[in-house]
C-alpha cells in the first residue's frame, strides 16, 4: 500500500476527524458488454464514506435473479462499520495481489480506496478464487453492507407478473399484467414500455418462457430452452414516460402471442429492459436498468 494512504488510513483507524473526512471506499461490480450511451448491462456501485454514508446503486441482479429489486439505496451506518472497513481494508494488502486476467464481459470488481490525497485502485477477477484469499474479510464484509442498505430503498424497482396458469399448445394470444413496484422514498420516471426502441436488445419488455426440466437424481438437467414473445401494452396512449410513485405500485397490462410447442409444465417470467436516455427528466429522476419479476408456473395442455 502507498505509505501516504497507509498513514491516513492510520489516522482515520485513530478517529482523526481530518481523515475520516477523506477516507472514501468502492466497490464498484461490473459484468457484461457496453451499452452506447448508457453504460454497461451489469453495473452495480458500493460506497462507504468516513462519516458514515452507505450508497448501494444497481441497475440489474447480478445474476439475473427473479424479483430482486434494482434502484438506488442509502442508509447512515455506524461508526464501527467505518472503523471495520478501514481496518479490513489495510489488512487485505489489495497493492499485493497479483494481477488478473479479465476479459471485456466477464464480471470484474474494482476496489478504489480514498484518503491523504492518494487513491489506491485495483481491478479484481473471479476466475481463481484462491487469489482473492487475503482480500477475502473485506469483499465479506462488502457483501454484509450491501445486504443491509438495501432494507433503506430511495427509489427502486421490483415487477412482478400475473397471468393466467394455463394455455393451450398452440399459438394464443394472452393477457396479463405486470406490476411496477417502488418501496423506495422518492418516486421516479421509467421509459413507458409502450416506447421502448425495440430495435435495441436493451429496449424490451417481454415474456420469457420454456418447459420445466425433469429433475432426476444424480444427473444435471439440460438447460432450459427459452422463447421470447414482445409485450405489448393493451392500450395505446402515446405516452413516452410512466411515472412510479413512492412507496406505491404501477399497473400496466398487456398481451402477447405465445406459441408453446407441446404441453407439459412451464416456466416464465417478464423482463423489463430500458437503459438508453438520461438519469434525469426535467430535474425529475429517472430510473434505467433491467428488471425481473417473479417466476411463475404455466400448465400447458
Amino acid at each position: 500500500m502507498n505509505p501516504i494512504l497507509d498513514k491516513a488510513l492510520s489516522q482515520a483507524l485513530a478517529g482523526d476527524q481530518a481523515a475520516l473526512a477523506e477516507f472514501g471506499l468502492e466497490r464498484h461490480t461490473l459484468k457484461g458488454s457496453g451499452i452506447p450511451g448508457g453504460g454497461v448491462e451489469w453495473d452495480e456501485r458500493l460506497t462507504l464514506t468516513g462519516d458514515g454514508t452507505l450508497t448501494l446503486s444497481s441497475n440489474r441482479s447480478i445474476v439475473d435473479m427473479s424479483s430482486e429489486p434494482i434502484g438506488l439505496y442509502t442508509k447512515q451506518d455506524k461508526a464501527e462499520t467505518v472503523r471495520r472497513s478501514i481496518q479490513l481494508v489495510r489488512e487485505a494488502a489489495l497493492a499485493a495481489l497479483p494481477p488478473f486476467r479479465v476479459e471485456p464481459v466477464d464480471t470484474r470488481i474494482r476496489i478504489n480506496v480514498s484518503c491523504g490525497g492518494v487513491v489506491e485502485r485495483v481491478t479484481l477477477g473471479l476466475g481463481d478464487p484462491t487469489v482473492l484469499e487475503p482480500a477475502r474479510p473485506l469483499l465479506q464484509e462488502l457483501d454484509r453492507m450491501a445486504q443491509s442498505v438495501r432494507a433503506d430503498p430511495v427509489r427502486s424497482l421490483r415487477i412482478e407478473l400475473d397471468m393466467p396458469d394455463s394455455v393451450p399448445a398452440a399459438k394464443v394470444r394472452l393477457k396479463l399484467m405486470i406490476i411496477f413496484q417502488n418501496s423506495g422514498k422518492e418516486g421516479y420516471w421509467l421509459t413507458h414500455p409502450g416506447a421502448l426502441r425495440r430495435e435495441h436488445r436493451w429496449e424490451q419488455c417481454t415474456l420469457v418462457y420454456g418447459r420445466k426440466p425433469e429433475i432426476v437424481p444424480g444427473f444435471t438437467p439440460p438447460p432450459i430452452e427459452l422463447q421470447a414473445s414482445p409485450l405489448e401494452p393493451v392500450r395505446e396512449e402515446g405516452l413516452e414516460l410512466l411515472w412510479v410513485p413512492r412507496g406505491e405500485e404501477v399497473e400496466q397490462r398487456f398481451s402477447c402471442i405465445m406459441e408453446p410447442p407441446v404441453p407439459g409444465l412451464y416456466l416464465a417470467r417478464a423482463v423489463y429492459s430500458s437503459y438508453l436516455g438520461e438519469d434525469q427528466v426535467s430535474g425529475r429522476p429517472r430510473l434505467r436498468g433491467c428488471a425481473f419479476s417473479n417466476q411463475v408456473e404455466l400448465e400447458v395442455t
